[in-house]
């Protein structure tokens, strides 16, 4: 999957859930993202779970891990009941009582690296649904990654053969955490456990998707810490790996003060037609959280060239408008600012830009959200005349769910062989 396109509709439920058990911001933020997180994974309803069939269930049982630093009106956590609303969560879309998973947020960063592997010795012991215990763990694998990041990624290593891929995902951030207090450790435990093959490839291609998560997380530290070593150890890797590496979700948490040497790495290392996209990873958070101005001056510090401005500003677009979108549907008014803004800093790319964010802002199974972004993507082609706005737009996610109003927009693509691409898909 290209960075910065829609995840499926699974991975995003479970993401939600990991989300709830890593964070270490304060509750006020939290609570902002939290109503963001569940205004998208509302928009992008999961599928019901595929995993673990329902078993009749004992009574309720009590976590015996205390939790030392909790209120007076703390009670112990009831294990079983917390995964039976997690899996509602996910099969429904929502993320339940926000107020009960913010306490269960703090309950988690409250507890130590030891009564966290308490309590999921306790979950591994209950009777319950597979989806619903993966979730439980990936929940407090987060928290224990933060306090004890080798003692997680010990723990959960042999789950990155987990089909649903969410697990290398997790444990490559728990990687990082430990690079940044002690490189050199996590780095020798990392190389070690190549040398024993936990990540060799079991895939035709060669390919270890988890080693590209590791070795991504890594080198988003040691661009900070030791550019010249992040060099050499991505230049022992096959080429055509290097693009997809250093577009790790990582990497969009760059330090301004990194971005040089980063570009820098990604030029040196990573393929002419794939470096465009690999600087354009830290772009999406920029705009999102700073606006596009900021977006510029990353451009300008990075000496971006022609092909690499117009990937930059594609997801720069990306991530502001799919921002805006969870608050409120977007308008024209804030797509026509993002066109002019594109327009001014990589001309000829606003199109582009325009279907990859109206892409990303469509929603699963949200026909609201869909509906929307299907009629902005219509408008903004009939007044262009760029088709590329309606076939980027089309190879969204959110199109596939969406195959009737899909149909009807391919229908409106002018050129032939292109109109009649887009319309297979959608048959």
């Amino acid at each position: 999957m290209k960075p910065g396109t829609t995840l499926p509709p699974l991975v995003v439920a479970i993401g939600g859930a990991i989300w709830l058990g890593s964070q270490t911001a304060t509750i006020s933020r939290i609570e902002t993202e939290n109503k963001d997180l569940g205004s998208r994974i509302s928009a992008q309803r999961s599928r019901p779970g595929e995993a673990g069939i329902d078993r009749p269930s004992p009574a309720p049982e009590r976590t015996r891990a205390a939790v030392k630093k909790g209120g007076p009106k703390d009670e112990p956590l009831n294990w079983k009941e917390l995964a039976g609303k997690v899996g509602e969560m996910q099969r429904g879309g929502g993320m339940g009582d926000m107020k009960s998973m913010i306490r269960f947020q703090q309950r988690l960063q409250q507890m130590s690296a030891e009564e966290l592997v308490e309590a999921l010795d306790e979950i591994a012991a209950l009777d319950l649904p597979e989806q619903e215990r993966m979730m439980l763990e990936q929940m407090l694998a987060g928290p224990l990654a933060q306090k004890d990041p080798e003692l997680a990624l010990n723990r959960f290593l042999d789950r990155l053969d987990d089909r649903n891929g969410i697990w290398g995902w997790q444990l490559s951030s728990a990687v990082k955490q430990w690079a940044e207090k002690d490189p050199a450790a996590a780095t020798a435990w990392f190389d070690g456990q190549i040398a024993a093959g936990k990540f060799d490839s079991k895939a035709l291609s060669g390919k270890s998707q988890a080693r590209t998560q590791f070795e991504g997380a890594l080198l988003s530290r040691l661009v900070s810490s030791d550019p010249e070593e992040a060099s050499r150890r991505l230049s022992k890797l096959p080429e055509e790996q290097r693009g997809e590496i250093l577009k790790h979700h990582e990497f969009s948490n760059l330090k301004e003060a990194d971005h040089s040497a980063f570009a820098k790495l990604v030029r040196e290392q990573v393929s002419e037609k794939e470096r465009p996209d690999a600087l354009g990873q830290p772009a999406a958070k920029l705009a999102s959280e700073k606006g596009y101005a900021e977006v510029t001056a990353y451009m300008e510090r990075v000496q971006a060239t022609e092909a690499e401005r117009a990937a930059i500003v594609t997801r720069a677009a990306q991530g502001r408008l799919s921002t805006l979108n969870h608050s409120a549907p977007v308008t024209s008014t804030q797509i026509d600012e993002m066109r002019t803004w594109a327009a001014a800093q990589a001309p000829g790319s606003e199109d582009k830009a325009t279907g990859r964010a109206l892409a990303d802002m469509a929603g699963f199974e949200n026909q609201k959200q869909f509906a929307n972004a299907a009629k902005l993507a219509g408008q903004y082609h009939g007044s262009t005349g760029n088709d590329e706005i309606l076939t980027t737009f089309l190879d969204g996610w959110a199109a596939r769910s969406n195959k009737e109003a899909s149909r009807e927009l391919a229908g409106k693509i002018r050129d032939e062989k292109k109109r009649t691409d887009a319309l297979k898909k959608f048959q």
